[in-house]
Formats: structure tokens, sequence, C-alpha cells
């Protein structure tokens, strides 16, 4: 499967409005519905080193800043009125899903698509 495959099968599929992967150099390796700069990426990317920074900033994509709900080395959680952004990190990689509450994905669910697609990552080397 290409990388689009996955942003497709563990987001789109799943009602995110958006998805990617990007690799931890900020490179973008598939996305769909979403664009984010390399000024965002890279901020989430170092974020995700320094959580207490994106609990002081937020998350930025697509030029909207969310509230940080969850922040750690591993995975973020953002949220802005009934939107929100999922980041999870991987051994060479970060999945990010933008999706809308108000479409019917819950923050809940988000995570668990997120985590499903973080878990296939790293059982397959990535």
């Amino acid at each position: 499967m290409s990388w689009d495959g996955y942003v497709d099968a563990y987001f789109i599929k799943n009602g995110f409005d958006g998805g990617a992967i990007f690799g931890l150099n900020g490179g973008q390796w598939a996305a769909k519905n979403l664009t984010i700069s390399s000024t965002e990426i890279q901020s989430i990317i170092a974020g995700l080193s320094n959580p207490n920074d994106i609990r002081a900033k937020g998350i930025h994509a697509q030029g909207v800043k969310y509230f940080a709900v969850q922040a750690d080395e591993e995975h973020l959680l953002g949220k802005k009125d009934k939107t929100g952004i999922i980041v999870v990190k991987t051994g060479k990689a970060v999945g990010i899903g933008i999706f809308d509450e108000e479409k019917g994905l819950s923050p809940g669910n988000a995570n668990k698509f997120a985590y499903d697609m973080k878990d296939y990552l790293c059982d397959a080397g990535y």
C-alpha cells in the first residue's frame, strides 16, 4: 500500500476531514485534504519533544490554532470549538488527522483510529 493508502485507510475512511503522514524530518509522505506548512509541521514535531511548549502555544495546522488538550512525547490532541487535531508519533513518522465532531467523529474515536495507524506503522518498522 502506498502512503496515500494509509491516509485513506486510517483517517479518511474513518471520518476524518483530512489526514497526513510526515517523516520526523518534516518531509511530507502523504496527505489528503490537509495542507500543513513547513513552519507548522516543524512546530508539531518539536512539540512532541517538548510537550510543555505545545501546551503553552497550542497546535497550529492549516492556519488554525488548536488548544492542546493532551500533549506528550508520542501524542497530541488539540481542540477548537467542535473541531480537533490528533497527532501520533512513531519511530520514523507522525500521523496527523483533522476531525469535526459535528460530522460524527468524537475525540475518543479519533484517538482510537490514529492509534490503530500508529500501531500498524510501528509493527511495520516505521
